[in-house]
């Protein structure tokens, strides 16, 4: 069971991904919510429509595997959701600091 807490940003494009990523999770126990956001803070990391990246701090380590492996099962049995097929999935190589969470989900 999941007791750490999972944000999922997503961009109004994504909102339907968003959505069932954090059903996913909440399903799993963890405490989540989703946001949309258009990413202006992150202007100088031009991310392609459809990346979802996984982004976490120290105590989300481990989880953060956990989740980008929900993501992609959710990628491979999900066919209601239009361009599944091109979405790519990326977790951060470190750990960084969040204000927010212990894990974050990025949906361009």
């Amino acid at each position: 069971e999941c007791s750490q807490t999972v944000l999922v940003f997503h961009r109004p494009s994504s909102a339907e991904v968003a959505n069932r990523i954090t059903t996913l999770l909440k399903a799993e126990g963890c405490l989540t919510s989703d946001t949309e956001t258009d990413f202006a803070e992150l202007w100088k990391m031009p991310t392609p429509r459809g990346t979802i990246r996984v982004v976490y701090n120290q105590a989300g380590t481990d989880l953060s595997l956990a989740v980008k492996d929900k993501i992609i099962q959710i990628i491979k049995h999900e066919k209601s959701i239009p361009n599944w097929d091109n979405v790519v999935v990326e977790r951060s190589d470190k750990p960084t600091s969040l204000v927010r969470g212990q894990v974050q989900v990025w949906a361009f």
